[in-house]
């Protein structure tokens, strides 16, 4: 059980990091960080606290829903550094930013989803 918590914790720890990272120094902010992001990150602050919470007091645990979880979080940083790779070069706006895409990605992960 502390292993499956450990490798939530830094599981969690490490998309954490990278979403921050990805706010400042990957997205553009033409005209500064949007209020609707600001606000996202009044209700992200106690969803971090409430994950972190849920995993540190969590008592008992289903090994498959444990290992479930820890899938998700991997899931979600591979597709995360995949669209990192494929944005690099030319990077798009910060989500709820008011100015209009000059491009549109349509390989890595885009090739599957639209963007803008």
């Amino acid at each position: 059980m502390l292993v499956l918590k450990s490798c939530a914790l830094i599981l969690l720890t490490t998309c954490l990091i990278s979403f921050i990272w990805a706010g400042l120094a990957l997205f553009t902010r033409p005209n500064g960080m949007p209020n609707a992001v600001r606000i996202l990150v009044v209700f992200w602050i106690p969803l971090i606290v409430l994950q972190v919470s849920t995993i540190v007091l969590t008592e008992e645990s289903n090994l498959i829903l444990g290992l479930m979880g820890l899938s998700i979080y991997i899931i979600s940083l591979v597709l995360f550094w995949w669209t990192v790779k494929t944005t690099k070069d030319k990077p798009l706006s910060v989500c709820y930013s008011d100015d209009l895409p000059n491009h549109i990605i349509t390989t890595g992960p885009y090739q599957f989803i639209r963007n803008p």
